[in-house]
């Protein structure tokens, strides 16, 4: 339900203008979207996370499972991300609320 609307769309910072990374929100339900733009060239940056608007505290971390790969992270306010288009070009990731951290 969060893709599906417009509003409720935040960016959050990166530190390298390769990496875009959005999050949507819908009630509960939170989406987190980190994009490779460069299709040639593995990236890597740092994602920092508004937690005010995923609704979260700082400090607070979630697990998120990426619906893309399967695999799952846990993430707060920093986190690291290593995107290789040839494999897997961007993190499409669903926030966990009720998982234990």
């Amino acid at each position: 339900p969060a893709l599906q609307q417009l509003r409720d769309l935040t960016f959050h910072p990166t530190d390298n203008d390769h990496i875009l990374a959005y999050s949507k929100q819908s009630g509960t339900d939170t989406v987190i979207t980190v994009v490779n733009l460069d299709p040639q060239h593995v990236q890597e940056a740092t994602v920092s996370l508004d937690l005010a608007a995923l609704g979260l505290t700082e400090g607070q971390q979630v697990s998120v499972r990426d619906e893309l790969t399967g695999a799952v992270y846990q993430w707060g306010r920093d986190n690291y991300v290593r995107l290789d288009p040839a494999v897997a070009p961007a993190h499409l990731l669903t926030v966990d609320r009720g998982a234990p951290v």
